[in-house]
């Protein structure tokens, strides 16, 4: 039962790699505008809560970007 199980998900996975098909998550797509948000946030003229309402994102994703973008 799990030889099967097996050889079909790897056929299904050679045809995808042989496809040059996406496998997995998104790219990360970090927001146009993060730059300018980040500054704003940094001299305290835009306070964080404010600033994930308008990028539209959570702040733990904020800080994986901010990691990123430094």
């Amino acid at each position: 039962m799990f030889a099967l199980g097996r050889h079909v998900a790897y056929k299904g996975l050679t045809y995808l790699v042989e496809a040059a098909k996406h496998l997995g998550r998104p790219k990360l797509i970090i927001p146009t505008n993060f730059s300018s948000i980040i500054n704003k946030v940094n001299n305290k003229e835009l306070k964080l809560n404010e600033a994930l309402k308008i990028l539209k994102i959570s702040k733990t994703t904020y800080y994986k970007y901010k990691i990123i973008y430094n």
